[in-house]
């Protein structure tokens, strides 16, 4: 090789981002170091030996020849471990497509790892864990109750039994004469109340209802309607709508309260005292 075509390699190689070694002396000296051949690139050593299927280190960085000879680029998975080369080994993180991925100081790929709020997959895919919110007075009030009455044993059914149970044994109706409207917080606000005092009328029994199968993971709806009056037409009222197995069920604790009928997961074919007319469903949150 003429000493003028090695150095317009050299000049590839360095504007591609890597280095040459020239060695000294000689009119045609041998070549070494990084080396374009075609589209790849490979290394060879000041004996003139090419590296295969080995690391280099070069200026503080590490790459890799494959097998072949050739400089790898991109993913790299190598006894156990993936690197990515670009075309050193990289570290920090790294945005692939629309994944992100973490690799260590020493180049391999986090996996099955937590990062504060990261969670690191065991294919090195990073997710964002949302931060817990603060606790709120009511979901303090909550978690003190479904510590007493609910166990890990139990089954969903029950848990929603004992929490139904819980508003039936510790609740006294109590009158009021309002009827919530506006926003859905109302429901937080009727909760706080008739499990702090005890107290309520339908509104308050469906909220508490609500909030306690809530912190239990349970989609949950307070309902808002009409139920027959015992002196004839009908009277306003509030129940509460769980999802269980794919379906939404009636649980109406102050009604059952009040007169003893059973009204624990029930249907609007099955609930035993009508008319029953949903008029309005509200969201339960223990955050705005």
């Amino acid at each position: 090789m003429s000493r003028t075509a090695y150095l317009l390699l050299t000049a590839v190689c360095a504007a591609l981002g890597f280095s040459s070694v020239l060695p000294a002396g000689g009119d045609a000296p041998v070549p070494h170091g990084f080396l374009q051949e075609g589209q790849n690139v490979r290394w060879m050593d000041a004996d003139g030996v090419w590296a295969q299927d080995e690391w280099q280190k070069q200026n503080g960085k590490r790459y890799y020849f494959g097998p072949d000879g050739y400089l790898r680029t991109g993913f790299l998975h190598l006894d156990g471990e993936t690197y990515y080369l670009d075309p050193y080994v990289k570290t920090g993180w790294l945005r692939s497509g629309k994944d992100y991925y973490y690799f260590y100081e020493d180049g391999t790929m986090a996996r099955n790892v937590t990062m504060g709020n990261l969670q690191i997959d065991a294919d090195g895919k990073m997710s964002y864990i949302p931060p817990e919110p603060e606790e709120t007075p009511l979901q303090a009030v909550v978690r003190g109750i479904l510590k007493q009455i609910v166990t890990e044993d139990m089954e969903p059914e029950e848990k929603i039994r004992a929490c139904y149970r819980y508003l039936i044994d510790h609740t006294v109706y109590e009158r009021f004469h309002e009827a919530p409207s506006g926003e859905w917080t109302w429901t937080r606000d009727y909760a706080e109340y008739v499990l702090t005092t005890g107290q309520g009328n339908c509104y308050r029994y469906a909220s508490g209802l609500a909030y306690l199968v809530k912190e239990l993971g349970f989609d949950v709806k307070v309902i808002t309607g009409e139920v027959k009056a015992r002196r004839g037409g009908t009277t306003p009222h509030s129940w509460v709508e769980i999802l269980l197995d794919g379906e939404w069920f009636i649980f109406d604790c102050e009604l059952e309260d009040a007169n003893g009928t059973d009204l624990f997961r029930k249907t609007y074919r099955s609930y035993p005292i009508k008319p029953l007319n949903k008029l309005q469903e509200w969201r339960v949150d223990f955050y705005d």
